[in-house]
């Protein structure tokens, strides 16, 4: 086995700082030492809701490459060696007076992408990481194969009040 005396419960997708919604875990006991990179290369999608900044018309796409530092994310810089090519498509679903609601899927990428691509299109999310606040970004659901028994999974959450189409 792992030499493992208890099970390990790993977190498989991170959510960002004070954002909401689904998050996937992962329990290992003594005989499963490679499920966690079974799962961890599963092609997942995630579907997550964000309010922007400002007033979103049309789908934006960024397509800016990503760099992994110490266990985060950060947008890379041009010709960086270790730049991880990377794409989020923000689709608007309804608009407010100064922001908008938006859906966004991700398919293997970090959930600091989104943010990310956010603020390099001049559209932040609304709300900010910290003690007491709110990052209005949730995911909203998660959907793959599970890689041992092969049963399609598809979890989905009632978005929070801040949204929900409807009350933008």
């Amino acid at each position: 086995g792992e030499g493992v005396l208890r099970p390990y419960v790993g977190q498989v997708f991170a959510l960002d700082a004070a954002a909401a919604g689904l998050v996937v875990f992962t329990a290992r006991g003594q005989d499963s030492a490679s499920f966690f990179r079974r799962f961890s290369d599963l092609d997942a999608l995630r579907v997550y809701r964000a309010r922007l900044k400002g007033h979103v018309h049309e789908a934006m796409v960024c397509e800016a490459p990503l760099a992994r530092t110490m266990g985060s994310f950060r947008l890379a810089r041009a010709g960086e060696a270790d730049a991880t090519p990377a794409r989020t498509e923000f689709t608007p679903l309804a608009a407010g007076a100064d922001a908008t609601l938006v859906e966004v899927q991700l398919r293997g990428a970090p959930t600091e992408q989104i943010s990310l691509h956010a603020e390099a299109l001049g559209r932040p999310i609304v709300g900010a990481p910290g003690a007491g606040n709110v990052l209005e970004l949730a995911c909203v659901r998660v959907a793959f194969v599970h890689p041992i028994s092969g049963e399609a999974i598809d979890v989905r959450a009632a978005p929070p009040p801040w949204a929900d189409p409807a009350r933008a």
